[in-house]
């Protein structure tokens, strides 16, 4: 597979939500690298709130593994929120499509 001949493949619409997706993934890494719960300077509100929300009798080892699995709720919501939002896009330009098509056809008869 040529990788030059893959993008004529796809049709406007496609292409079109290619880069709405790209660009989505770099908004949503962009805030998931800036909000991410762990000891960055930078994230120190979101482990104050992860830290609120711990139980205290636990253990240092067993608050170290509790954040690891926030850690990865915490990607897993946005990489299902990037999901959703790239697939209602793409949903929306099947209907858009559809429903231009079908003013096309529309046209076509009254002539």
């Amino acid at each position: 597979m040529k990788l030059a001949s893959y993008p004529q493949k796809l049709n406007g619409w496609q292409r079109v939500w290619v880069i709405f997706s790209v660009l989505c993934l770099v908004v949503i890494a962009t805030v998931v690298v800036n909000d991410f719960p762990d000891s960055n300077p930078h994230s120190a509100y979101r482990i104050r709130q992860l830290h609120d929300n711990f139980d205290a009798t636990r253990t240092d080892s067993r608050f170290v593994e509790w954040v690891k699995e926030e850690q990865i709720k915490f990607v897993v919501t946005w990489l299902i929120a990037w999901l959703g939002i790239i697939g209602v896009a793409y949903a929306g330009g099947i209907i858009v499509a559809w429903a231009l098509k079908g003013f096309r056809q529309n046209q076509g008869d009254s002539r």
